[in-house]
């Protein structure tokens, strides 16, 4: 048996990657290919771009007017453009009016009730709208973060639920919700207009400010401001808002007494905090993905981590750079000379055994930002890597004796630095990973005090008795700490509100933001994981823009990947070095020193992975609605002729992989382009800071004829690919495998399916013949299931029909009929059943020998073919569970995570060969060598930065060896 060990595959696949995330060619390796390339792409076939497309149907063979049925409560519907509308019939009780949204002069309305409206024009034109609440729809995560998530106004406290598209009223004595308002989906931030003003609700997942009167706890109209808008302020005298939009570098200007647009201010990257100078001569930007500032020039604001924005001129006056990789918050001190920042610092390059080297450096600088003067720092402290300083009763002076803290918080180290604020001398921070809340001094940054504050706190605020508030939206919790005569104490809510997500997609939130371990690796090494999490270098669920060192062989390295509909893009890594979500869950926890991890974590971790969705339709190049711009359709023409041969399908990717990237690292994933312009960095190591820099060079490679013009209308093409379109992410069994003939058959959705009987419909599965098979379909969020009433038949080839039309609770529909293809397996010829050993020769990423292994197999299967898999691990209290089959005499099992060193590596091949009996009891045995089709195949074993194939392995009965 050969065994051949790679740095990377090289696969038979000719030419270079397209970079655009990932990699790109003109003849991809199709042995790793998925799903058909001639799926629908975003705007239409792959290969023709869909305002060229013939046989795509009008919108009327589909929905036939602007109506809709299923908006919810709090969200923005746009009426048709070009006309003017007024209701004509609305629930008992409605107060709202349809408002005009000035940028796109359309008409729009917010329902604060639910129920049916009727609008109309003076021409007789008419749409109708129903309104449900949001409870009745099925949660669907655009995962997105607080940023401003808690405001004062009235008197009374209102919190921004995120997870929920609520605005929640608490009362300030005993933090109990008092009453919730609904806004837009994903309210992240909230800032109230003036004292007795309205407060205003920045919803990321509808790119508008949702505009809420307190005196009748209503929505009364939204403002439009742009793609995913993160967060808003707003100035001491109630005269102007800033909101901030982060994929298109922008502060944008409001003016609330006619919520007209002042100005949009170019400002650094990926903007998301904001203080505002006490007088409101000037607003002080901060970017959160800064990286490490590369194009950080004076005088570029591109480059700045931080931006200073004068209210007078509405232009950037002063700027600092390289603040940090990733930052969490920002304040001014109240006579405005001192600005402080919550920030990660970073240096990729540092190894990470090495506990004191400078990465993950969670550190709060203090910057002198005198009017009329260049900013310079003044302090910074690591107090990620800091004890406890306690003060002494007498006085504030303390001793850094750690004596005094509360129970249980002196170990933690504070990782993932959010929210900070400074009053009266003392400066407060919010730890998110921790669940901690820190003061510190204000001017040595010493820490003095720390507090429990759970449910992974971002948010936080001062009250107007001078408590210090923190939100923990992933428990919907909120904590006060407060000043009595015997000192502080921490209160905290109960749940403000119920949590919308399932359980498990919760918990693996809550691993996936957390600290890692601690971990020994010997020879004096210690992998420091308590001092960073998987959100550190994965920054909500995108990517820090840094190219770390990542797995055992140390010249390899590359950007940290963003996390978007990780279910259907496999193989997943720069180098398609997983196989599937399933064996990541497995294999990642050992890169934050969780060498065991529990079975909790890791299924958590991947279903919250699995969760997370494309964007939502529409973004700031968009029309209203999601439908994409005429230039875009123009570029969609570029795109077909130059790109979708890899980029193809609705999911915009082939699922290959290909021979060199485009900087000619070996071997590079086709990933889908779905939400790529929201990255802030792109090729492997980051070399493009620009989705037009990144288009640019793809372009000059395939030294294509486009002009400047074409260029950026394949720019604008690829910026554009938002989650509008419903289709099939993935399926379960993969096409490309056989399907038992008593197996169900999965199907997970871009969006939540519609669960209505008259849209399950237009889902069918058929017999070879073509004929119509009963089937129940059950539908569970973004998932259906298709289980046949009956056993299939052995070696026929079925089909799951997918109707044009098959709608989405989202209203999204399929614009055309679509067919998934599935072949059953041959009569099986043995059974498993009990226990196996697999034996298998772990690969070495630095070369040598490795000793075989060995790992406990539990193999059950049915007269369909369908094989059960149960592996056990000794090196972790974990089992993995998955589905192979049995057809003929051959078996598959599946690619599965093999304990190999402190960890875990990908069988991405997952195991072939024949089967045998050795007592003839009809139970296989063994699997065979010598069998017609040339032996037993050697499998593939995979980690980030090599791969190795033809690796010898065999699988025998357990008590043969005994």
């Amino acid at each position: 048996m050969l065994r051949r060990l790679h740095l990377c595959r090289l696969g038979p696949a000719a030419g270079l990657a397209l970079g655009l995330l990932q990699g790109c060619s003109d003849e991809p390796t199709t042995a790793d290919a998925g799903l058909d390339a001639g799926l629908v792409t975003d705007l239409g076939r792959a290969d023709v771009p869909s305002d060229l497309a013939a046989d795509r149907p009008s919108d009327a063979a589909i929905a036939t007017t602007a109506d809709r049925r299923r908006v919810p409560v709090g969200a923005t519907f746009y009426l048709p453009a070009g006309l003017d509308w007024s209701i004509a019939q609305a629930p008992a009780g409605n107060l709202n009016a349809v408002f005009r949204d000035p940028g796109s002069t359309r008409g729009a309305f917010v329902a604060h009730l639910a129920g049916d409206y009727r609008f109309t024009t003076a021409a007789g034109a008419s749409v109708s709208l129903t309104v449900v609440e949001a409870s009745s729809l099925s949660f669907h995560n655009l995962d997105y973060f607080p940023t401003r998530a808690i405001a004062a106004a009235a008197d009374s406290l209102f919190v921004a639920s995120v997870l929920r598209p609520e605005l929640i009223a608490v009362n300030p004595a005993d933090l109990t919700p008092a009453f919730a308002v609904p806004v837009g989906a994903w309210p992240v931030a909230a800032a109230a207009v003036g004292a007795r003003g309205p407060l205003l609700v920045a919803c990321r997942g509808e790119d508008t400010l949702t505009v809420v009167d307190l005196a009748t706890r209503r929505p009364v109209r939204s403002v439009w401001v742009g793609d995913e808008v993160s967060n808003v302020a707003v100035t001491p005298d109630g005269a102007t808002a800033i909101a901030l939009l982060p994929h298109d570098r922008k502060a944008v200007l409001i003016r609330t007494a006619d919520w007209s647009e002042l100005a949009r201010v170019d400002v650094g990257s990926d903007p998301h905090h904001i203080a505002v100078r006490p007088d409101g001569s000037a607003v002080f930007v901060a970017g959160r993905r800064t990286g490490l500032g590369a194009s950080a020039e004076a005088g570029d604001p591109a480059g700045a981590d931080v931006s200073e924005i004068s209210l007078a001129t509405r232009a950037v006056t002063r700027t600092i750079h390289r603040v940090g990789t990733t930052l969490g918050g920002i304040a001014l001190a109240a006579d405005g000379r001192s600005l402080y920042v919550a920030t990660l610092r970073n240096d990729p390059s540092a190894s990470l055994t090495s506990e004191f080297a400078p990465h993950f450096q969670h550190t709060v600088v203090r910057y002198d930002v005198t009017p009329g003067a260049a900013p310079r720092e003044l302090a910074a402290s690591d107090i990620s890597r800091s004890r406890p300083v306690i003060a002494p009763p007498a006085g504030d002076a303390g001793a850094p004796d750690g004596g005094g803290a509360p129970d249980g918080l002196d170990a933690r180290r504070a990782v993932s630095l959010h929210w900070i604020g400074v009053r009266d001398g003392a400066l407060w921070v919010v730890s998110e990973a921790s669940d901690m809340v820190l003061r510190l001094d204000a001017d040595t940054l010493v820490e003095r005090e720390r507090f429990e504050a759970p449910g992974r706190p971002r948010a936080g605020a001062f009250a107007a008795d001078g408590s210090v508030l923190v939100f923990g939206h992933q428990a919907q919790r909120l904590t006060a700490i407060r000043t009595a005569a015997a000192g502080r104490t921490a209160v905290t809510s109960a749940a403000l509100a119920r949590d919308p997500r399932p359980a498990a997609v919760a918990r693996g939130l809550e691993y996936f933001t957390g600290t890692g371990m601690r971990a020994e690796l010997g020879g004096a090494q210690v992998l420091a994981g308590d001092l960073w999490s998987c959100g550190s270098c994965h920054a909500d669920g995108l990517t820090d823009r840094l190219a770390w060192q990542v797995g055992p062989v140390g010249s390899y390295r590359a950007l940290s990947p963003a996390l978007t509909l990780l279910e259907g893009t496999w193989p997943l890594g720069w180098q398609g070095s997983t196989s599937d979500l399933t064996s990541a869950a497995y294999t990642l926890h050992a890169k934050i020193g969780v060498l065991h991890p529990t079975q909790a974590q890791v299924d958590g971790l991947a279903a919250y992975l699995g969760s997370i969705a494309a964007p939502p339709a529409a973004n700031t190049l968009t029309d209203r609605d999601g439908s994409p711009s005429p230039e875009a359709r123009r570029g969609a023409v570029h795109f077909a002729a130059r790109c979708a041969s890899c980029h193809a399908g609705a999911l915009s990717t082939s699922r290959a992989r290909v021979d060199r990237d485009l900087d000619g690292t070996p071997s590079a994933d086709i990933a889908s382009l779905i939400g790529t312009a929201r990255h802030g960095a792109w090729m492997r190591l980051g070399a493009q800071q620009s989705l037009a820099g990144a288009v640019d060079d793809f372009v000059n490679w395939t030294r294509a004829t486009l002009d400047a013009t074409q260029r950026g209308e394949l720019t604008r093409y690829v910026a554009e690919l938002t989650g509008r379109e419903f289709f099939v992410v993935a399926e379960r069994p993969r096409q490309t495998d056989l399907l038992p003939t008593t197996s169900p058959i999965a199907l997970v959705f871009s969006q939540p399916v519609l669960d209505r009987p008259e849209n399950l419909a237009r889902v069918q599965l058929t017999d070879p013949s073509g004929r119509p098979l009963a089937a129940r379909i059950n539908v569970e969020g973004r998932r259906l299931l298709v289980t046949p009433a009956m056993p299939l038949l052995f070696g026929g080839e079925y089909r799951v029909l997918l109707g044009a039309g098959l709608e989405s609770e989202l209203e999204a529909r399929t614009w055309r009929a679509q067919e998934l293809v599935f072949r059953t397996v041959a009569q099986p010829t043995l059974r498993l059943s009990g226990a196996y050993t697999l034996t298998y020769s772990p690969a070495d990423p630095r070369g040598g020998a490795a000793a075989p292994s060995r790992l406990s197999l539990t193999l059950s299967s049915d007269g369909g073919g369908l094989v059960s898999v149960v592996a056990t691990y000794a090196n972790a209290p974990l089992t993995w569970q998955g589905v192979g089959w049995v057809s003929g005499r051959r078996l598959h099992l599946p690619a599965m995570p093999l304990p190999a060193g402190d960890g875990f590596f990908d069988a991405t091949s997952g195991f072939d060969a024949d089967l045998g009996d050795l007592d003839g009891d009809g139970t296989a045995d063994l699997v065979l060598f010598g069998t017609s089709d040339g032996g037993l195949r050697g499998y593939t074993m995979a980690g980030s930065g090599f791969e190795a194939r033809d690796l010898p392995w065999s699988l025998s009965r357990a008590e043969l060896r005994h």
